[in-house]
């Protein structure tokens, strides 16, 4: 694992693996995903950060030709090793560099 992303989605905080070591391009990726994210029909906090992983994930596989995941599926606890943490801020519909 290289980097965390935080999705907060009014209900809990998950801190997702981001299984890639360049920082920009996972940054690159989450924030084409954040807007292709923002012209979606949303209908629950629940839904869209489903929503968004499922998109993020696609991109990043695209993006880095890995048949691995691009973003891991379960939560994990909040490390201090990793490289990058991004936060997910979908009232604003940005990604925020945490570190």
């Amino acid at each position: 694992m290289s980097g965390l992303l935080l999705i907060d989605n009014g209900h809990q905080k998950m801190y997702l693996p981001v299984f890639c070591t360049d920082r920009e391009l996972a940054y690159a990726v989450l924030c084409d995903a954040m807007d292709e994210w923002s012209r979606m029909d949303r209908d629950s906090p629940w839904r869209d950060a489903v929503a968004f992983y499922e998109i993020a994930e696609r991109l990043g596989r695209e993006r880095t030709g890995c048949d691995g995941c691009f973003i891991g599926p379960e939560a994990v606890g909040k490390g201090e090793d990793e490289r990058f943490v991004f936060e997910a801020d979908f009232p604003k519909q940005r990604i925020v560099p945490v570190r």
